[in-house]
């Protein structure tokens, strides 16, 4: 007889607390929910202090609202240049500084209907069978060769998109007018791989 009642208290004990246990298997998961949202929108910021003086003093008269996401040195034409990611309100952009302090050039992520017409249909031209992921306006001021700093005579824009084919990404430059500047270098060996796999 005592185990009847013993079986029975459980039962009720377990009918009892299981509203209790939901409850609190949903707030978990809730408070889950809320830190995954959170981390995805969490970027990663470097202070503008980490960057040479005369790159620090361009950057942040230039846009003093921004938060730097990313920042880098590397060469080009013999030049050290400091390409630098950054947010400055909603707006994703870029830029890339040379040391001694000069802005190169600036872009900004854009959508595809604020294109010139005849950049979008090269830019879909060349992305014929694959899907135009990110586009940008790249507003170039200075150009670097043999170790000097060339101003241009105007500034030159330029658009860049991000291409999927497949797996593989890659970008496609082209003028205002629609002339590629430069191709997707797709690697032919996976897309042979995938023509295969498709058929």
């Amino acid at each position: 007889m005592k185990r009847p009642v013993f079986a029975s208290l459980c039962t009720l004990l377990a009918i009892g607390l299981l509203p209790a246990f939901a409850l609190a298997q949903n707030e978990t998961v809730k408070k889950e929910s809320k830190t995954t949202k959170t981390s995805r929108k969490a970027e990663t910021t470097i202070s503008e202090s980490t960057l040479p003086d005369a790159v620090r003093k361009t950057f942040t008269s230039k846009f003093p609202n921004a938060t730097i996401n990313k920042a880098e040195s590397e060469k080009e034409g013999g030049v050290t240049v400091w390409d630098i990611e950054f947010r400055e309100g909603k707006k994703r952009k870029e830029t890339d500084i040379a040391a001694d302090g000069t802005m190169l050039e600036v872009s900004e992520q854009v959508t595809q209907k604020s294109l010139p017409k005849e950049a979008l249909r090269s830019i879909k031209k060349v992305a014929e069978g694959g899907k135009v992921k990110q586009t940008d306006k790249v507003s170039i001021s200075y150009e670097v060769k043999d170790g000097k700093i060339i101003k241009l005579d105007k500034t030159r824009t330029q658009y860049e998109a991000s291409v999927t084919k497949g797996e593989q990404t890659e970008d496609v430059i082209v003028d205002e007018s629609g002339k590629v500047i430069e191709e997707p270098k797709w690697d032919a060996a996976k897309s042979s791989t995938e023509k295969k796999s498709a058929a």
